[in-house]
């Protein structure tokens, strides 16, 4: 989507392997065709680097913007590259593919571990942790769990007048 020649959109669209392309177009043309593409439930990114991809870049889902345009498109966009190379909108894609994936893997991991340790610090099948260290491994009171009642309690005390 640009507002260059079809010559020029053609040509670094066959470069950059993008098969539907749109030209000619004004910033509200832009921003028509966006919003034309999100009622049909397409996740829409924007590129940008002028200030008539301002609009455009606000109405997209994601919006990249080219540190060597103009200043306004950068302030609407969700992402700013350094420089404009298109093969870094690449990197920065997988570099949220692979964020995504991470913190997907991390909920499920944790989600087994306290599925698995939960019943154990609520006392299944009449044992818990917390009588595990009050009553020690062989069920006689110890220091340890003598200590762990006196911080489990709801008041503690410091030996200092008044308190």
């Amino acid at each position: 989507m640009t507002g260059d020649r079809e010559a020029v959109a053609l040509d670094i669209a066959r470069h950059a392997g993008i098969m539907d392309t749109w030209h000619s177009l004004s910033p509200i043309e832009k921003v028509q065709q966006l919003q034309k593409l999100r009622a049909e439930g397409k996740i829409v990114a924007m590129v940008g680097d002028g200030i008539n991809d301002a609009a455009a870049l606000a109405a997209a889902d994601v919006s990249i913007a080219l540190q060597s345009g103009s200043s306004i498109p950068m302030a609407s966009a969700d992402v700013v590259l350094l420089n404009s190379s298109l093969r870094d909108i690449y990197i920065e894609l997988s570099i949220g593919h692979h964020a995504t994936k991470t913190m997907k893997s991390n909920v499920y991991w944790a989600y087994l571990y306290n599925a698995g340790l939960m019943p154990l610090a609520m006392g299944f099948n009449g044992w818990s942790v917390y009588d595990w260290v009050v009553a020690g491994r062989d069920g006689k009171p110890n220091e340890t769990g003598e200590a762990s009642k006196s911080a489990a309690s709801s008041k503690t005390t410091t030996g200092e007048k008044g308190s």
